[in-house]
């Protein structure tokens, strides 16, 4: 009877080059489940906000080959931004930002794959915010997979003086 010794180097090569192969099929499922794109329908992704706000049409792209499910968040970026011709640069102003439409309000959208979803954003002025100024507001849309890298674009929103409206 022949005995099959193995080094203990021997083992530990072909356990490191099991969890090298099992961690790169997993990198792989997870770069699968964030491909997509967000962008602002026709790239208008500057407008002013009057009394009424400033409405936006996202369009969140699933390219994938499955469903997906996307939540939507923000977050109003600290960098100066906007056009110095149209009001000051100075530090961004806080707006009030709705995503999604009247009794319809979610963060959380189901895009079936090679599919676009439209969503509505819809940013208000506080009473109380600076005139004149602007702010970009970065949307973030991630899977549970991809957090740590969503899909995002910017909105350039200019707070206009009401009185030269």
């Amino acid at each position: 009877m022949k005995y099959i010794i193995f080094s203990m180097s021997h083992i530990t090569r072909v356990v490191g080059i099991l969890a090298f192969t099992v961690f790169m099929l997993g990198a792989a499922e997870v770069t699968a489940q964030c491909e997509g794109s967000l962008s602002v329908e026709k790239n208008r992704n500057s407008r002013s906000a009057d009394e009424d706000g400033a409405m936006f049409w996202l369009e969140l792209k699933n390219t994938s080959s499955r469903s997906q499910t996307y939540m939507l968040s923000y977050e109003t970026l600290k960098e100066a931004c906007g056009n110095a011709a149209y009001g000051e640069r100075g530090p961004n102003v806080t707006l009030n930002v709705a995503i999604g439409e009247g009794q319809q309000r979610s963060n959380g959208y189901t895009v079936r794959a090679g599919q676009t979803a439209r969503v509505m954003v819809l940013v208000t002025v506080p009473e109380g915010t600076p005139i004149n100024r602007w702010s970009c507001i970065e949307m973030k849309a991630a899977t549970e997979a991809c957090t740590n890298s969503p899909l995002t674009t910017t909105l350039n929103v200019f707070v206009p003086d009401p009185s030269q409206g």
